[in-house]
């Protein structure tokens, strides 16, 4: 009569194989994990800028984005999120008169968001023709001692949107001169 079943040694071999394969695949998993934290969040402003733009082009109203400094005020820590607006009175200043169309804050506490333009910290407002009054400008989105994950949203003068790539694979995405994105 044949038993059914498996003997102690094949469970044993078994685990031991599982073991070592588990081993293997959890700094991929974390990798994956780092890399999808920054990805979602650079998604989610660059559509938040891309509804900006769309919405101006569409209503012919001027259409603020700003980083938040409360649920409904604007500051200049893009990391605590960020706001969308209409700019009614064209002051860019988030006030009474003006309509939120969308916020954002990053859940993740290890990332930080930078903005870098030519014309500083102020709300970035896209005209009716969806051009913006920034010159061109970069976001960068880097998690806590990890440059590897680092990505880039690059903003231009006429309102368009693009990612970061790493055009040369090795590993690090690029500003447009080609340079490694920096973290520090």
């Amino acid at each position: 009569m044949k038993s059914k079943g498996f003997t102690l040694t094949e469970m044993l071999v078994a685990t031991g194989i599982a073991g070592i394969l588990i081993t293997g695949a959890i700094p991929s998993f974390g990798h994956l994990y780092n890399r999808t934290i920054v990805n979602t969040e650079a998604a989610k402003l660059a559509n938040g800028l891309q509804l900006a733009r769309e919405y101006a082009i569409k209503y012919q109203k001027h259409v603020a984005v700003c980083a938040q400094a409360s649920p409904n005020s604007c500051g200049g820590n893009w990391t605590k999120g960020f706001l969308v607006f209409v700019d009614e009175d064209k002051d860019q200043q988030l006030t009474d008169k003006d309509e939120v169309l969308f916020f954002h804050k990053p859940q993740n506490k290890k990332l930080s968001i930078q903005w870098r333009s030519f014309k500083g910290d102020s709300p970035i407002t896209f005209a009716p023709t969806g051009i913006t009054w920034h010159n061109n400008g970069t976001f960068t989105f880097c998690l806590k001692e990890k440059p590897r994950h680092a990505r880039a949203i690059f903003l231009a003068k006429t309102g368009r949107v693009a990612p970061s790539k790493d055009s040369n694979n090795d590993g690090y995405h690029e500003t447009r001169s080609g340079r490694a994105l920096n973290c520090a």
